[in-house]
């Protein structure tokens, strides 16, 4: 089979979970995800890639049947979306990596000793189940099997439920294939059994900032990450009558929040070099009655940045805040335990290495850090040899159905993956 090209798979794929004319809606294993896992396995086999999947629903298509003793470059990404999301982000470096794995099936297939695969991470990107990152966080070792299946979905939906709505789905058979030949083409394979093999990884991203547009450069070689600490606060006031009730005497859990929303927005709004971001993006108000004052109000606060002693800085002047406001307002405010992933570097040599491959193959190249994670920063934090590439957004717009990256710079993308997958085989055989 000859795999179309990149802009005619991203239109092929684009249409499962289509939203608002240019987006895609496909929340981690929800039907439309599922839809789309689906019709990534159809690819793969009829592309004859091996596929497995794994206990955390990461999908696998390998040259070669996975062996203990052939050693394993991984490339992809994520076909799941944030909600009314784009259709570039994550998709992109799952059939980018699909068109040059399939290029590179007879070289691989004909030396002993190494595999090359694609895969597509469950949960990237956390808008339904919390952790993002979940799959690729399991595979390390990072998040355990057992602690991943439990999360809940705003639905009350644990992840182990949704797995099970996949792997029926996988069990049915669909189109050109079978049940029996579902079964007998989709492998198991652990987790940890891949994570024994692997030796290299690489993917690529849409940049989801403007830098790469603004300087006119082909592709970003991502060296640096950003730290991301994130909680959950929530405030306990008292539930009253909006009506009767003395302005005087409200203990507003939401009027509290409200201020510390802002407090936190200006946190990241003032830093004097644009080198903290700051957000709440979730909230959960209670009783949420138009004729209740809110009793409880919960929401999800992140901090990042590119230097650590800012966020020390910022959370050192959150708790004073919220100190503050809480005796201001006549309410508490709990704050869980910060979950943290702090600033750190993808492997140097390795960075430079692609870098100087690419400006040789007439591409122009920008080193970059990532703001947001992807899961490049998963395994490069456990340590497994990791490059992540980025092309250009459109006016820097992501997370949004109105997300572009050009054909021309898709293909630029693929040709500048298809060098790191080189360089990581070539790394391997040396």
């Amino acid at each position: 089979m000859t795999l179309p090209d990149l802009p005619s798979l991203m239109g092929a794929f684009s249409c499962v979970g289509a939203k608002n004319g240019t987006g895609i809606e496909r929340l981690a294993l929800s039907a439309s995800d599922i839809d789309a896992r689906l019709l990534l396995i159809k690819t793969m086999l009829n592309d004859g890639l091996h596929v497995y999947v794994d206990e955390i629903g990461n999908i696998y298509g390998l040259v070669k049947a996975l062996t203990d003793s052939d050693r394993l470059v991984l490339t992809g990404s994520h076909l799941d979306s944030q909600p009314d999301g784009g259709r570039f982000d994550g998709q992109v470096g799952v059939l980018a990596s699909l068109r040059v794995v399939s290029g590179c099936k007879e070289r691989v297939s004909h030396q002993s000793g190494i595999n090359l695969g694609v895969v597509n991470w469950t949960n990237e990107e956390g808008a339904r189940f919390q952790p993002s990152l979940m799959g690729s966080s399991v595979f390390t070792g990072a998040l355990s099997i057992e602690d991943a299946v439990n999360r809940i979905d705003a639905q009350g939906v644990c992840v182990a439920e949704a797995l099970d709505s996949f792997r029926s789905s996988l069990e049915s058979g669909f189109d050109d294939f079978t049940q029996h030949e579902m079964a007998s083409r989709v492998g198991f394979a652990p987790a940890s059994t891949l994570r024994r093999v692997i030796v290299g990884y690489a993917e690529l991203h849409v940049e989801q900032g403007d830098r790469l547009e603004s300087a006119g450069v082909d592709v970003g070689v991502v060296d640096s990450i950003w730290s991301a600490y994130k909680t959950d606060i929530t405030v306990i006031g008292e539930q009253t009558h909006t009506g009767p009730t003395p302005m005087r005497k409200r203990r507003d859990a939401l009027y509290a929040a409200s201020r510390a929303v802002a407090s936190i927005f200006e946190l990241g709004a003032d830093d004097p070099d644009g080198l903290l971001h700051t957000s709440v993006a979730w909230m959960k108000i209670v009783p949420n009655s138009p004729n209740a004052t809110p009793s409880t109000v919960r929401f999800k606060v992140e901090l990042r940045s590119a230097c650590e002693d800012r966020v020390r800085d910022a959370l050192a002047s959150l708790t004073d805040q919220l100190e503050s406001l809480g005796e201001g307002c006549g309410v508490q405010f709990h704050v869980e335990p910060w979950s943290a992933r702090p600033a750190g570097q993808l492997e140097g040599s390795l960075s430079e290495d692609l870098a100087s491959r690419l400006r040789d193959n007439g591409l122009s190249v920008m080193r970059l850090s990532t703001i947001a994670g992807h899961d490049a920063v998963a395994l490069s934090n456990a340590g497994i040899s990791s490059l992540l590439l980025f092309v250009t957004s459109v006016a820097g717009i992501t997370h949004n159905h109105r997300e572009f990256t050009s054909d021309s710079d898709l293909v630029k993308g693929e040709s500048a993956l298809a060098v790191a997958v080189d360089q990581l085989i070539s790394n391997v055989q040396n």
